[in-house]
Order: structure tokens, then C-alpha cells, then sequence
């Protein structure tokens, strides 16, 4: 097993030591339950994935994300996000004797209270997709970063968008960065292609999923 150094979520600057979050891993689902703009009422947000299989040999090769909204207690669906998905990692290993592909997910709900974006709904998730085998050359591993957000403001809405980029994904926050009251997505994600480990944070507009902001600061250096 593997042990990389990951980065606080928000870029706080403090660097730990963890292993890897694998899909059976609890996740934090406090984010699906809020008082929704839909109803006015309680409402529990669903991410619905769909894996695709094409080879129909037990390895994915393209996830796909939505997000359904009920409200809470009840099955009555108020409203049904389009899909957005993104393929996984190829397989890295020449000649592989076994290869798995899963994801890990991280869900984070914003409805700023003031400023350019007040009201506005979103429900964002942030999926780590990867790929292990062995080969040829032993053991390989490959892993993308997924981004989804969608508004969840009413039966009818349908704005959505997705980002994806070929690295680890460590940690995803809301920080309105440039204190322009609209508050952007902050991804923070780990290069490890060059032998050191590059963090790579990336500022996102939470409604178009457009980079607004990136900086890249080297965190490990392996002599």
C-alpha cells in the first residue's frame, strides 16, 4: 500500500500523511440533507452514478454523474440533474495479468446568503477515479480528478458543468478567493508525473466550472 503526502482540503498550507480513500471508505453525506430552495422544505440531495463497462470485461471505462433531488423522507423526486461524465484513466500497465478501476466520491452543497451569487443553488461533487494493475513492469496505478456541479434551485433547472484533469484529487472547499462575493470552488490536486509531488490548486467558478485561478507549489522532492 502506498503512503503520499496529501494537503488539507482549502489549501491550508499543512501537509499529512494518509492513505488513499478507496470507494468502500464511509464518506461524509452530511452535504446531501438541506433545506432546499425547491420546497422550501427538507430535501436530500442523491449523487446517481453510472459505470460503463464497454468491453464487458470487468474494467470501467467511463463514469458518469447526476444528482436527483427528493424530498426528505419521502420517494417524490422534484427534480433530475443531466448526466456528465468523463472517461478513466487508461490503463497504464503493458500486458496486464489483473487490472481495477473504481472512484471515490466527495460531495460539498453551497447557497451563499449574500453577495453577486446569493440564492443561488449548487450541489458539487468530486469524484477520484483510478485505475491499478500489474504488467509487465509490476504494479501501476493511474488517477483522475472529476468535477460536477449542477443547480438545484428548481423543478426546471437544468444548468450543469464538469471539469476533469489526469491527477490525484486531495481536497475540494468553497472560498470566495478573490473577494468578489461570488464564491468559487477551490480543487486542490497532487502531480506526481516528474518524480516530485506538485500540489496543483485551481479556483473554479462554481457555475461554469471555468478556472479563475491556478498555482502550482512543489511539496515533495524525493533525492
Amino acid at each position: 500500500m502506498r503512503i503520499i503526502p496529501k494537503l488539507l482540503a482549502g489549501a491550508l498550507g499543512c501537509s499529512m500523511l494518509a492513505l488513499p480513500v478507496h470507494a468502500d471508505d464511509f464518506i461524509n453525506v452530511e452535504e446531501m440533507f438541506k433545506n432546499g430552495a425547491i420546497s422550501g422544505n427538507k430535501e436530500v440531495y442523491i449523487p446517481r452514478f453510472t459505470l460503463t463497462d464497454s468491453g464487458s470485461d470487468g474494467v470501467y471505462d467511463y463514469f458518469a454523474v447526476r444528482f436527483e433531488v427528493y424530498t426528505r423522507g419521502t420517494q417524490t423526486r422534484l427534480l433530475k440533474t443531466t448526466d456528465k461524465g468523463t472517461s478513466f484513466p487508461s490503463t497504464p500497465c503493458p500486458n496486464p495479468t489483473w487490472v481495477e478501476t473504481d472512484f471515490s466520491p466527495k460531495m460539498i452543497y453551497t447557497n451563499p446568503s449574500s453577495g453577486t451569487d446569493a440564492g443561488v443553488e449548487r450541489a458539487i461533487l468530486m469524484a477520484r477515479l483510478y485505475v491499478e494493475c500489474e504488467g509487465d513492469d509490476g504494479y501501476e496505478y493511474a488517477e483522475k480528478t472529476f468535477l460536477y456541479s449542477a443547480d438545484v434551485a428548481s423543478t426546471t433547472s437544468t444548468a450543469v458543468c464538469k471539469a476533469a484533469w489526469d491527477l490525484e484529487p486531495l481536497g475540494i472547499d468553497i472560498n470566495d478567493f478573490d473577494s468578489d462575493t461570488s464564491p468559487e470552488i477551490a480543487l486542490t490536486m497532487l502531480d506526481e508525473s516528474s518524480g516530485t509531488g506538485v500540489y496543483k490548486i485551481r479556483y473554479l467558478n462554481r457555475l461554469t466550472c471555468a478556472v479563475e485561478d491556478a498555482n502550482n507549489y512543489t511539496g515533495l522532492v524525493v533525492k
